[in-house]
């Protein structure tokens, strides 16, 4: 199993399995003007805690 690193990385950063797209990691307060993917993430991040919801994408 992969170790997780020591501390989140600082700005975009990239993954083995989609070099083409960059990710970098933000504050949920900052969320609100960052472009997420995918779309319905948003609503998502706000589903309280012990409630399960699922997301199918088809395309």
């Amino acid at each position: 199993m992969e170790e997780l690193p020591a501390a989140l990385p600082h700005g975009a950063f990239g993954v083995l399995d989609n070099a083409d797209t960059g990710f970098k990691w933000v504050a949920l307060t900052e969320l609100g003007g960052q472009a997420v993917s995918p779309l319905p993430v948003r609503e998502l991040l706000g589903v309280p805690a012990g409630e399960v919801r699922h997301l199918v994408i088809r395309s």
